[in-house]
């Protein structure tokens, strides 16, 4: 994957933005407490997933941030979110080898359902049931 660039990154905020203003939640901005400093992404976002629009429970996190606990927190908040604007399901897709990913997952209370075909690549497809 390419690093992204300004015109990425103004065309992400462009889409968080219009996601929030149409769904009335989206993406967040994931910073340290003490420092400030970004740490990475999470959230909900609308997705289509083998023809569905699902709504996906995603994250990424900077490699100096992995393996503290944030992702799974970050998950958390995003599925009590989901709960408090109504969604009845919420789902989260990874590749099929990153266990760390699939292990915030299962942490988080969301059940595997198979691999599933997204963004051209096979995934690992878990949901839970709100």
């Amino acid at each position: 994957m390419r690093k992204f660039d300004a015109a990425d990154l103004d065309r992400m905020l462009a889409r968080d933005r219009s996601h929030w203003q149409r769904h009335g939640f989206g993406p967040w901005f994931l910073t340290d407490l003490e420092s400030g400093e970004f740490v990475g992404r999470a959230g909900l976002n609308w997705t289509v997933v083998e023809g569905e629009s699902e709504v996906e429970l995603p994250w990424a996190l900077r490699g100096a941030y992995q393996g503290r606990g944030l992702a799974t927190e970050a998950a958390l908040a995003a599925i009590e979110t989901a709960r408090e604007v109504g969604l009845e399901r919420v789902v989260s897709l990874t590749l099929v080898e990153n266990r760390a990913s699939r292990r915030v997952m299962e942490k988080a209370g969301l059940s595997y359902l198979g691999e599933v075909q997204h963004a051209g690549l096979t995934h690992a497809f878990y949901a839970i049931e709100l």
